[in-house]
């Protein structure tokens, strides 16, 4: 008798644990990304119309630096900006009622890494989150390394962050016909001035790429993949504005020679220093 009511007992148990089909595996919980300071304080902030409050990174390819710190720099010297952006003068010949033509900008797709993005923690107190933040920052010898993208406290982490938070825009097509100029390193660059304006957000990532093809492709030392000068990209950058500028004054002056110069050419030279 006992041995048939163990039979029935192990039968019952048996048949309450569930078969691994018949587990249903759980959702994979979606990575919540904090709001930096930054992005706290303009969440609620209506767009500028001149572009002031566009907070935006420029991609990096390894060794692009020495453009983006620059390009960034001349967006925000509001002077420089706003002569490149409204040069040469819109007209309602070639653009409705004089508005300036928009820069045709893709979106391209956040990248997607599971393990970058950080699942947000319910319940932990400031304390908490450094500590967990100084452990895996610190860890002991013989310990598997973790990724500087992976360490919330790195710059590789924060840029990681800027990627998938987005939006990241892309300037794939050839725009200068738009402003009547030939492509060069002014369009390029007016190019991008108009695209973080144009921007529906305060903040996300624009690639250069096509600014920095045009560049490379006009000037021939800085084609290699060398680590290049700042300083020396910034004197031809601006060299190129000047001589663009001046060689198209030129031209509409030649084609209305009525108007004469609109003194452009010796505005942009003066914000220029």
């Amino acid at each position: 008798m006992a041995g048939f009511f163990t039979k029935i007992k192990s039968s019952s148990t048996a048949s309450s644990t569930p078969s691994n089909k018949d587990v249903v595996p759980k959702k994979k919980e979606e990575p919540v990304l904090d709001l930096t300071p930054l992005e706290k304080m303009l969440q609620h902030t209506p767009l500028r119309d001149d572009g002031t409050d566009r907070f935006f990174g420029l991609e990096n390819f390894g060794n692009t630096c020495y453009c983006n710190s620059i390009v960034q720099a001349l967006f925000y010297s509001e002077s420089f900006r706003d002569h490149v952006v409204n040069y040469p003068p819109s007209s309602p010949s070639n653009t409705p009622n004089g508005s300036r033509p928009r820069v045709p900008v893709n979106i391209r797709p956040p990248p997607t890494d599971p393990v970058v993005a950080e699942p947000k923690q319910k319940g932990l107190s400031t304390s908490q989150v450094i500590k967990q933040r100084q452990a895996m920052n610190h860890q002991l010898p013989g310990q598997v390394g973790v990724r500087p993208e992976d360490k919330p406290d790195t710059p590789e982490y924060k840029k990681k962050q800027a990627m998938i938070k987005g939006p990241i825009l892309e300037l794939a097509k050839e725009n200068s016909a738009a402003y009547g100029m030939d492509e060069c390193t002014f369009t390029g660059l007016k190019d991008i001035f108009l695209a973080l304006i144009d921007s529906n957000t305060h903040t996300g990532v624009l690639s250069p790429q096509r600014f920095l093809e045009i560049f490379k492709r006009d000037n021939e030392m800085f084609r290699n993949s060398m680590h290049q000068d700042a300083h020396e990209f910034y004197g031809l950058v601006l060299n190129d504005v000047i001589n663009t500028i001046e060689a198209t004054a030129r031209r509409m002056q030649l084609q209305a020679p009525g108007d004469g110069l609109d003194g452009l050419a010796h505005s942009v030279g003066h914000a220029l220093g």
